[in-house]
């Protein structure tokens, strides 16, 4: 009974694992793509290279309703069975948004389980501080946490309008989308 069960979990094991490498990871990027396209979201100019477990892309121009939001430098996509993650590296905002916060973000990291499949995790660094963030996909809520750098708080206090400050020392936005 032992030999089979242990057996039967090799097998499960190797199943799963033949999956996770052999998953066609640049058709995914493409279905994904081509459903932001549906949202006037278009990403262009992109050099993509598969790996084992991840997707590597670089070079990327984002146009949302055609006119260009981002230059992103590089993005790393990990696609295991179980945790999901997307790393986004050295983002550009477009000048348009200058106004309202600082148009350099060093980090973005979103990431899925399916252990918590309701609820998408996001960390973020740049030139306005650190955010964390939820988004609860049932409730379809979100919340984010921003410990604002000194320049976020000296120079857009406009956008800063949106956040409340919590006992903690960070700054809370939520809202219901």
């Amino acid at each position: 009974m032992v030999k089979k069960l242990s057996k039967f979990i090799g097998y499960f094991l190797f199943f799963i694992m033949a999956l996770i490498v052999f998953m066609p990871k640049s058709s995914l990027y493409f279905l994904g793509e081509k459903n932001l396209k549906k949202q006037n979201i278009i990403i262009s100019n992109e050099k993509i290279e598969e790996n084992l477990f991840s997707l590597n892309i670089s070079d990327m121009d984002l146009y949302v309703k055609g006119i260009q939001s981002a230059k992103i430098k590089e993005a790393d996509i990990t696609f295991l069975l179980f945790y999901n993650s997307v790393d986004i590296k050295d983002i550009k905002i477009s000048s348009v948004a200058e106004a309202y916060l600082p148009t350099n973000i060093d980090r973005v990291n979103i990431n899925y389980t399916i252990f918590n499949p309701l609820v998408v995790n996001a960390t973020s660094k740049g030139g306005f501080g650190q955010i964390r963030a939820k988004v609860n996909l049932l409730d379809r809520k979100i919340k984010v946490y921003l410990k604002p750098s000194k320049k976020m708080l000296r120079k857009y206090s406009r956008s800063m309008r949106y956040f409340k400050k919590d006992a903690k020392g960070e700054y809370v936005y939520a809202k219901t989308f």
